[in-house]
């Protein structure tokens, strides 16, 4: 019976000393309640256990996400920030991204967030609608009447199985080229974007592509950490950095851009004594935006603002953000030349690794354009439980351009060859590696 007791007493003990840490670990009075974000459409509501996201347009509002209100281990797991900026507004703050997401005090949610709305095929249909219509920032690019995609809408009574609805709502978004667009529900998963034709090279695997880069670099390539990131230097002095994503797996307690500094850091050292570097963000679809920069941190030594973006809200915009570039903690530098290697494939937080390289004295991109989707996703969820996202930011550089739907440019332009890379023979690599031996 005594160390039964004393066993009862320790896991009383562990509770008080977990709901102690919970309690804790609450939101302040001060941030508790219902805040209304600038841009977005989204509420959030904090209660002492409980954070709720709804986002609400004039169709109607639906719950985006709920967590557990418990603002360190936020701030463990996903590297989000909750805090005051006084009686009146707050910030969140999340690892990875250039700019914060500022909320506003409101009285209470929108009434049609305390109901449960309808989830009819029109109720979905005109969901998206309303968001696109609300918040994408590209209606102009792509030429698209989003009015008049609106005769598409079933009709309030029709019935329509979940295969048909989605079919519906991909055939009013195919307008677009946009990668940012994407639909996820029952049926599968659905962007406007459309397949480069090089990748449908007869016998081209697109898994293969990364093998191929390798055997044409010709030196063992080393993974570093838990990110998709691999280098390797040749006899030659020729450094080579694939990045295949702006994304790392990280553990608990380290965000996605504090990994990614210590992987720059570890870039910077095996290719210290390099003569010329390629980097390699082909297909690199992309990630955050935070990863991008803090690779790009080994590559200079002046501190400079790199782009802007702003979002758009209703008729609208936000105010700009600026992203700036700054040299590693470390103080690591690798001042060597550098050429980076581009295509459509190379999309997202990847184009802007590619804006951010560009703007460096030492580095040339080479290749083609870039996929031409810089926006962030601004994510939903629809009636019916399906996500959506869109492009609702325009991003503009330190220098006024703009390469939404266009891509970032090479300063050498090469055409990637897709009979080439199905036989086993990645030509733009070795065309690389050429020009910096010569």
């Amino acid at each position: 019976m005594g160390i039964l007791r004393w066993i009862g007493r320790g896991l009383l003990l562990v509770l008080i000393a977990v709901l102690a840490l919970w309690a804790w670990g609450m939101p302040r009075a001060e941030l508790r309640g219902v805040w209304q974000q600038e841009w977005g459409g989204n509420y959030l509501r904090l209660t002492r256990t409980r954070a709720e996201i709804y986002h609400s347009n004039a169709a109607g509002c639906t719950l985006s996400m709920a967590f557990p209100a418990h603002l360190p281990l936020l701030r463990q797991l996903e590297g989000a920030d909750i805090r005051s900026l006084g009686t009146d507004s707050l910030i969140i703050d999340v690892a990875g991204l250039v700019d914060d997401w500022t909320y506003s005090k409101v009285a209470a949610l929108p009434g049609a967030c305390l109901t449960e709305g309808p989830a009819t095929p029109a109720a979905v249909f005109d969901a998206m609608w309303q968001a696109m219509n609300d918040h994408y920032a590209f209606f102009d690019l792509w030429g698209v009447d989003w009015q008049a995609v609106r005769a598409l809408a079933p009709a309030p009574d029709e019935a329509m199985s979940d295969e048909a609805l989605f079919m519906r709502l991909s055939e009013a978004l195919s307008g677009f080229e946009d990668g940012h667009i994407q639909l996820i529900g029952g049926p599968g998963f659905y962007s406007p974007e459309p397949e480069p034709e090089w990748l449908k090279a007869e016998g081209l695997e697109p898994a293969r592509l990364a093998e191929t880069a390798a055997a044409t670099f010709g030196a063992p390539l080393e993974r570093l950490g838990d990110a998709p990131v691999r280098v390797g230097l040749r006899e030659d002095g020729i450094g080579y950095v694939e990045i295949s994503g702006m994304w790392i797996e990280t553990g608990l307690g380290t965000t996605e851009v504090e990994a990614a500094y210590d992987i720059a850091a570890s870039i910077a050292d095996r290719l210290t004594d390099a003569r010329a570097i390629v980097i390699d963000i082909r297909y690199n679809g992309g990630g955050t935006d935070g990863v991008s920069l803090a690779y790009a941190s080994v590559f200079t030594d002046q501190r400079q603002v790199v782009f802007s973006k702003r979002s758009r809200i209703g008729a609208g915009w936000s105010d700009w953000s600026e992203a700036t570039l700054s040299p590693h903690p470390s103080g690591a530098h690798l001042p060597q030349p550098v050429i980076v290697l581009t295509s459509d494939v190379t999309a997202s937080a990847a184009e802007i690794f590619a804006i951010t390289l560009r703007s460096l004295p030492q580095a040339s991109l080479m290749g083609e354009p870039t996929g031409g989707g810089l926006s962030d996703i601004l994510s939903l969820t629809l009636p019916n439980g399906w996500a959506f996202g869109l492009s609702n930011q325009e991003y503009v550089t330190a220098s006024g351009e703009r390469f939404e739907k266009v891509g970032v440019p090479p300063d050498i332009p090469t055409q990637i060859d897709g009979p080439a890379l199905a036989a086993g023979t990645d030509s733009l690599l070795a065309a690389a590696l050429a020009r910096l031996l010569d």
